[in-house]
């Protein structure tokens, strides 16, 4: 799993006023942000952390056991290979690669959508777009992906 925020990413100070300033690490440095931004950032953040703890719940719940002797796993009572688990990964990875290099909008949505959980119309108030675009881009950056992938294992050929 990528995680974008850590912690100690965030920061919120009082000036001598009371008001409160908010402000998040973008390359190394802090910037300021708005209330929105700061709360968007934290609520993703906290819902990556969520996600996560719960991924590793689930692992821990399914995979009964590592089977030294025919590396493999057991996942659901089915037998998985070590060889197959690096194959999963491997396909991540190139998803997270892909989606990295999309251009910015469609990054967003993609990231946004398929990675954080957001719901089509978060991203559409996040955009200023309407929901039936972000739909319809969501639908061509998943039929995107699934064509980076089919070349990727080869399977092209296949289904011809």
């Amino acid at each position: 799993m990528i995680i974008d925020y850590k912690i100690n990413d965030f920061k919120k100070e009082s000036d001598e006023d009371g008001k409160v300033r908010y402000y998040f690490k973008c390359h190394g440095e802090f910037i300021e942000v708005t209330k929105e931004v700061y709360d968007t950032c934290m609520k993703s953040y906290n819902k990556m952390k969520y996600d996560h703890k719960r991924d590793v719940a689930i692992l821990k719940t399914y995979y009964d056991f590592y089977d030294y002797g025919t590396s493999s796993f057991v996942f659901n009572n089915e037998v998985i290979s070590i060889v197959d688990m690096i194959f999963i990964n491997d396909i991540i990875n190139l998803l997270n690669e892909t989606i990295n290099m999309l251009p910015e909008q469609d990054y967003i949505i993609a990231k946004g959508i398929y990675i954080h959980g957001f719901s089509e119309r978060d991203i559409a108030n996040y955009l200023c777009l309407s929901p039936s675009t972000i739909h319809y881009q969501k639908i061509r950056i998943k039929f995107y992906l699934q064509e980076v992938v089919i070349d990727f294992i080869g399977i092209k050929q296949d289904l011809k």
